[in-house]
């Protein structure tokens, strides 16, 4: 499977390089991909909510949106408003949640780039457990710290890195890959 892990300035770094580190460490084919928009428009390198500069693999207008299997959004409330504000990055989710590929996002990205782009369609999500970001998902909020509903895999927040990672893990490789991977990296 082939993941494409969105990147857009002001993303949340650890739900980010901790999710395609452990994505990586279990032999899954994950590319960075950068959503610059002004002067940056095509640039590789991307700046986290933090401060941490990031390069990217590829610019998102560099790959073929139906080249991957999986769609993944790390949060940051700057990043996931800078997501959610692209419309190829709302095309790109609408067509892949139409496809039935997997769509994956923590923290602000359920509430902010998942119900901006019509992908929760009733499925229930989780996501960072403040308001107002859950009153716009409050309908379908479990509050738990992963939850998956079909393609789709929610997570909490920068804490939940780790299980976010594992249940993406889990939906490819199974639970004793999972395992194997997390117990390599003392995360068991």
């Amino acid at each position: 499977m082939t993941y494409l892990l969105l990147l857009a300035d002001g993303f949340e770094e650890i739900e980010a390089l901790g999710t395609a580190d452990l994505l990586r460490r279990a032999g899954l084919d994950v590319t960075l991909c950068a959503i610059n928009r002004g002067p940056d428009a095509g640039g590789t390198v991307v700046r986290g909510a933090h401060g941490v500069r990031v390069m990217a693999d590829v610019s998102l207008a560099d790959i073929n949106p139906d080249g991957y299997d999986a769609i993944i959004l790390p949060g940051g409330m700057t990043g996931t408003q800078n997501l959610a504000a692209d419309d190829r990055v709302i095309e790109l989710l609408r067509k892949a949640d139409a496809d039935g590929r997997c769509i994956a996002a923590i923290c602000a990205a359920p509430a902010i780039v998942l119900q901006t782009a019509g992908v929760i369609h009733g499925r229930k999500v989780t996501g960072y457990p403040a308001d107002p970001l859950i009153d716009r998902i409050r309908e379908t909020y479990t509050g738990d710290e992963v939850t998956i509903d079909g393609t789709l895999i929610t997570a909490a927040g920068p804490g939940s890195f780790k299980a976010f990672a594992a249940a993406i893990i889990t939906a490819a490789k199974g639970d004793a890959h999972t395992a194997q991977v997390l117990g390599e990296a003392l995360m068991a």
